[in-house]
């Protein structure tokens, strides 16, 4: 397929729909996300069902409480528990 010079020229001055690194970049270290606040609030919650103060923690139930999905509940129990351990 042959382009008009208007189309590569159209083509050349658009915005890039790539959202990522730009090309050439240099730094190849993964991008780091910013911590979840809700994880220390799971973690304490977690504390406290294990000593018997606070009701058991469930997917189900964080996921009722935070409005989010059963899955992102479980992932956010396993952030908990892997923050508290030594």
């Amino acid at each position: 397929m042959w382009w008009t010079r208007e189309a590569a020229e159209a083509r050349a001055v658009r915005p890039t729909q790539y959202k990522g690194r730009t090309p050439g970049a240099t730094d190849r270290a993964p991008r780091r996300t910013p911590p979840d606040a809700r994880v220390p609030e799971v973690a304490a919650a977690l504390a406290a069902a294990h000593t018997g103060q606070g009701p058991a923690v469930t997917p189900g139930s964080l996921a009722a409480h935070y409005g989010i999905s059963t899955r992102t509940a479980e992932r956010l129990i396993n952030k908990a528990r892997s923050a508290t351990r030594p």
